[in-house]
């Protein structure tokens, strides 16, 4: 409702105020209602209830996911929001009564004035359910840091108290009681009726400068035609593109820089990405990273193969195309330029890699883009046949080695 120049959007559920996707899109109209409303001056986001802010995500929606598009619906609720505040003109006041979970830390981090109780302690719980918070992620990393939302993202299982984010810049101020919120947020918002709206609606633009692609990231961190293994660990600035794969043991660490996946990638299992502080990696479209090898900091160019077990040093650039073979050690800051084949420890390129070897890479590289649609739809946890079945079905010889296609 909206009262002498204040909107207050308020939402409830009973379900400690989780938000399935019916309300996140009633959230995305109000917010976009109270924007272009030319009464509106200031925004107040609050849930109902007493004790919890909001629990995040639907968990009955997040189990029922059974396919890639049922999974992208469902993780664009909470892009939408963070986006239809980013985008709102108008200043929004968060407040926040008690404890807030996954997306609603999110939802809090979207506020650009957030308020609280000493009750209001956070957590980013995604990884106990096998995801990570990718699409909320930008907006805790915009108020708390790359290392503050990496703390929590990475120890699921901890809240952190209200004083923790009044501390990393969440939270802007801490009551005692809801009371005292309550009046201080009336009074804040009063107070802010009484400035020019459209000095307000500029200084928002500046405070969200540089998040002007947020419409496609953010999306793009939704979809869900990528599969995690539940038994991979992704964390901290890691975004991934559509169609990938990535195996269990896999241990891909964006704490203390960025790694970007593009569309296609695939990270076998027990692979390591990671970086030092303040290094940017990408691994180019359809790059294709074997069991066991390690990637530090090195970029990977478009549609190349790392083989098993090899080691990619920092500032290390393989080109399109490449195949580097198995166990291979590629020294730092070495460069190689595309189509070439790698071997060796030191690594050095021998060959050119021929058509019949890149389209015999490119053949496997399409089973693993196909592989997150089958784990997604075939993928469960079952219990362990004590015998061997009469009519075990014999598994189909569909990809040959490079090796025996040469001798057909």
């Amino acid at each position: 409702h909206t009262h002498n120049g204040i909107s207050t959007i308020e939402f409830y559920h009973p379900e400690h105020n989780s938000l399935p996707g019916d309300l996140l899109a009633s959230l995305v109209e109000s917010i976009n209602h109270a924007g272009e409303n030319d009464e509106v001056k200031v925004v107040i986001v609050k849930s109902g209830g007493d004790r919890t802010f909001c629990a995040g995500a639907s968990f009955q929606e997040l189990i029922n996911i059974n396919d890639a598009a049922t999974g992208k619906v469902f993780f664009s609720g909470f892009a939408n929001v963070i986006n239809a505040m980013r985008k709102c003109p108008k200043f929004i006041i968060g407040r926040i009564q008690g404890k807030t979970v996954g997306g609603g830390v999110g939802l809090a981090s979207a506020t650009d004035f957030c308020m609280a109780t000493k009750y209001a302690s956070i957590k980013l719980s995604e990884l106990n359910v096998g995801i990570g918070p990718f699409v909320v992620g930008p907006a805790v990393q915009r108020k708390l840091g790359l290392s503050g939302m990496s703390q929590i993202a990475i120890d699921a299982n901890t809240f952190y108290s209200a004083d923790w984010a009044l501390q990393k810049g969440l939270y802007n101020q801490v009551f005692d009681t809801t009371e005292d919120l309550d009046e201080a947020v009336q009074k804040f918002a009063e107070n802010l009726c009484n400035y020019n709206p459209e000095a307000m609606t500029e200084m928002k633009k500046t405070f969200w400068a540089g998040t002007e692609d947020w419409d496609t990231l953010l999306a793009e961190r939704a979809n869900e035609s990528s599969f995690v293994h539940s038994l991979a660990a992704v964390t901290g600035n890691v975004i991934i593109g559509k169609n990938c794969y990535i195996g269990p043991g896999a241990a891909i660490r964006g704490d203390w820089g960025e790694i970007i996946l593009e569309d296609g990638v695939n990270v076998q299992e027990n692979c390591t990405i990671h970086m030092f502080p303040g290094k940017s990696i990408v691994l180019k479209e359809s790059a294709h990273v074997g069991h066991g090898a390690v990637i530090h900091g090195a970029n990977l160019g478009r549609n190349c193969l790392i083989g098993m077990n090899s080691v990619i040093m920092d500032d290390a650039v393989i080109g399109d195309e490449c195949i580097v073979g198995a166990m291979s050690f590629v020294k730092a800051e070495t460069i190689f330029e595309a189509r070439q084949l790698i071997v060796g420890n030191p690594a050095k390129a021998i060959k050119e890699v021929s058509d019949e070897m890149i389209s015999w890479k490119t053949a496997g590289t399409r089973l693993y883009q196909q592989l997150p649609k089958d784990c997604f739809e075939t993928l469960k946890e079952v219990e362990p046949l004590r015998e061997i079945p009469k009519h075990r079905p014999k598994q189909e010889d569909f990809y040959k080695t490079l090796q025996e296609i040469k001798r057909s």
